[in-house]
């Protein structure tokens, strides 16, 4: 088969699958992208490594591979006794947290393997790592959330403007945009790590909570994942969970994810396959099965290019999250009617990016602390403003307001000030020195005294 031409074709189609859909991709990445530009042992390297130091097993890792029959975690359940065991013999040896009666006896074993990543963590600083043209390329990528279930700090370093939840946080944190779900556990906290049977035992009761809770976006957005096997326990075990919350298409004994992207690697010692399918049947157990729409390649730069957009900046969009966020969740959501002269801003998608991006609105969004805040400070809608300030509708205050503004060269309604605020562009407030500035104006009053203040 003509690779080249199976490459550009089927990245043609993963980017024009983004763009009908016009959403960010959710990127799951697995131990792939770690071994390829850090060098670190996938989950059997790390066995095989955990074998050899700090403790020396009495076998081979092959051995203990065989009497669990290629069970990881329970490999694991093996080195965590003698991990324990070690540790206590040699206890001067390593931190005095280790060995706190809080601890479970795990974190031993966590712990090495945290040191083991961090060697390898080291390349965070190399100067190839950051000219690596892949690398360089995924920076631009500005996916709508990461999960993983690596352990190191490679992704924290890509996309540094993404908030990193661990483990259990992961789970219980607001589904909130740009973010990186690092479902397994990190380095930079060892006993989050999930790697023997107890660990996994309870991350299956967690999983389908994290699906469910993960719905929308398994559901709504294209999810790509890399870095991963096909006959990956963790990707099979997500898949299932995946399934049991579809709705099974009619006459379709084996469903498929449309918007499911799995990405495989094509080492190029291996020769090219004559044909490759463009979906996969993702073997789960039990007779059952799922489809995904399948990409096998040999190098990502093209890929990364092909799922990058051009977007309004990271923290920006983060910042309007969370301002909406506090609004919805606010106690005094009753308080914050959103009327007819605040929402006409919000009808208008161009209008709103366009207020999104002036400087003054980062201000706006970053300073809010919540809608609380908002309710107390900037107590009227604009159409209370107008009843309280005797005026008929909202466009006569806003007559006056603008006249004000044109007198005094400050331009009340479009900036953040003692007078005003808008949240997300949309949502506008006046506060109870907007009310006196009125009432002054309207009884020709000397209005000098406000903008004195305001400098």
């Amino acid at each position: 088969m003509d690779y080249v031409k199976y490459k550009t074709d089927c990245l043609d189609e993963l980017k024009g699958f983004l763009t009908l859909e016009k959403k960010r991709p959710v990127l799951f990445i697995g131990s792939g992208l770690s071994q390829r530009y850090l060098k670190i042992p996938d989950w059997k390297g790390l066995l095989d490594a955990l074998c050899k130091s700090p403790v020396k097993m009495p076998r081979p890792l092959k051995y203990y591979l065989q009497s669990t029959n290629g069970d990881y975690p329970k490999v694991a359940d093996k080195l965590k006794q003698k991990y324990f065991n070690y540790f206590w013999k040699h206890e001067k040896e390593y931190p005095d947290y280790l060995f706190s009666e809080k601890e479970n006896k795990d974190i031993f074993l966590k712990y090495s393997i945290s040191k083991i990543i961090e060697q390898h963590d080291i390349q965070l600083n190399s100067d190839s790592l950051w000219n690596n043209p892949e690398i360089k390329a995924l920076k631009k990528v500005n996916p709508q959330m990461i999960l993983t279930t690596n352990y190191d700090l490679l992704l924290e370093k890509i996309f540094p403007k993404y908030d990193s939840y661990i483990g259990q946080d992961s789970i219980k944190s607001n589904l909130n945009d740009f973010k990186i779900m690092k479902i397994h556990g990190s380095v930079t906290d060892p006993k989050s790590i999930v790697i023997d049977t107890a660990d996994y035992n309870q991350f299956a009761i967690r999983q389908e909570y994290m699906v469910a809770k993960l719905l929308t976006y398994f559901v709504e957005y294209p999810i790509i994942f890399m870095g991963y096997s096909v006959s990956d326990s963790n990707i099979k075990n997500i898949l299932s969970s995946v399934k049991k919350i579809m709705t099974p298409a009619k006459n379709m004994s084996i469903p498929k994810l449309n918007n499911i992207f799995f990405v495989e690697w094509n080492d190029k010692k291996n020769p090219t396959p004559n044909s490759i399918p463009s979906e996969k049947i993702i073997n789960l157990g039990n007779g059952n099965g799922i489809k995904v729409n399948y990409l096998y390649l040999d190098e990502f730069e093209n890929l990364f290019a092909a799922i990058s957009q051009n977007s309004i900046d990271i923290n920006v969009l983060k910042t309007v999250n969370r301002t909406i966020d506090n609004i919805i969740k606010s106690s005094s959501i009753t308080n914050l009617e959103v009327d007819v002269a605040s929402i006409d801003y919000l009808k208008d998608p161009q209008m709103f990016l366009s207020l999104l991006q002036k400087p003054d609105m980062m201000l706006s969004l970053s300073t809010l602390k919540s809608a609380n805040q908002l309710a107390s400070e900037f107590s009227f809608t604009p159409t209370k403003l107008a009843e309280v300030a005797h005026y008929s509708n909202w466009q006569f205050l806003y007559r006056d307001i603008d006249a004000i503004s044109k007198e005094y060269k400050v331009d009340i309604r479009k900036t953040n000030n003692q007078f005003h605020t808008s949240i997300s562009g949309g949502i506008n407030r006046y506060s109870k020195m907007a009310l006196e500035l009125l009432l002054d104006y309207q009884k020709e009053k000397p209005l000098k005294k406000y903008f004195d203040k305001n400098k």
